[in-house]
């Protein structure tokens, strides 16, 4: 698991938290498991009624069978549900969040940060009692993490998304981290039936030699960090507190 999810981190990109599913989504998969066991448990005592001899020692050796298959049954699947469980993660890096799922065949989505518009927790009384909740992300794009269904703790993995996006927004802003680069245009192909040669795509003029930065933003760049900040905080995402502590950073960088 850990040398699958080093394996999907680019160069700088790092770790900051890492949750699973609340174990009662363990409980949840397994319960054929755990009505198996019921069964398996009802069947053993109704045997020690029957006798060794005749018709119920024919019984009896038939249901110490069925209770066999029975637990080895609940064994087999509660396994294979706790490899399940274990093996799925969500993930916030500095850059994006990545959901792993699978046990030999692993899946990965992922949601860069830049795309996360809004995030929308959900925590009913059963899960403020046992500390989990529901997140939804809302991104840009179509493809990427929607939901995390009964997540552990929840309300954090949403605050340590929230100050990844921050942190990677202020890298951008004041340079230390380069925008994505735009995507060529594609060349148009010719409407005429005859054969024509191939059109080497035009070759993109060589960038300017950016100039050597001192690590500290300018003032336009922290005021427009405090502007971003401020929306964020008349719409609900972040507290006063946060807000406070990430202006009074910005200034100090000045």
């Amino acid at each position: 698991m850990a040398n699958f999810t080093a394996s999907l981190l680019s160069d700088g990109e790092r770790i900051i938290v890492e949750r699973r599913q609340h174990w009662l989504v363990l409980v949840d998969r397994s319960k054929l498991a755990i009505l198996g066991l019921v069964v398996a448990l009802l069947i053993f005592i109704f045997r020690g009624n029957l006798g060794n001899d005749g018709i119920g020692g024919g019984i009896n050796f038939i249901l110490g069978w069925v209770v066999l298959a029975l637990v080895v049954y609940a064994v087999v699947v509660f396994v294979y549900q706790y490899l399940h469980w274990v093996n799925d993660a969500f993930i916030v890096t500095s850059r994006r969040v990545i959901q792993i799922e699978g046990i030999l065949n692993k899946k990965a989505l992922d949601s860069s940060l830049e795309k996360i518009n809004d995030a929308v927790l959900t925590e009913n009384v059963f899960g403020r009692m046992f500390g989990f909740g529901d997140l939804e992300i809302l991104t840009a794009s179509d493809s990427g993490i929607d939901r995390m269904h009964m997540l552990v703790d929840a309300s954090g993995f949403k605050r340590e998304m929230t100050e990844a996006k921050h942190e990677l927004e202020l890298e951008v802003s004041s340079g230390r981290i380069p925008s994505p680069p735009l995507r060529a245009t594609p060349i148009p192909t010719g409407d005429s039936g005859a054969s024509q040669a191939p059109v080497p795509a035009p070759t993109a003029p060589a960038p300017p030699a950016a100039a050597p930065t001192t690590g500290s933003p300018s003032p336009d760049d922290v005021a427009n960090a405090i502007d971003r900040l401020k929306g964020l905080l008349d719409s609900g995402a972040i507290t006063q507190a946060e807000f406070d502590a990430k202006k009074a950073e910005l200034l100090a960088r000045l």
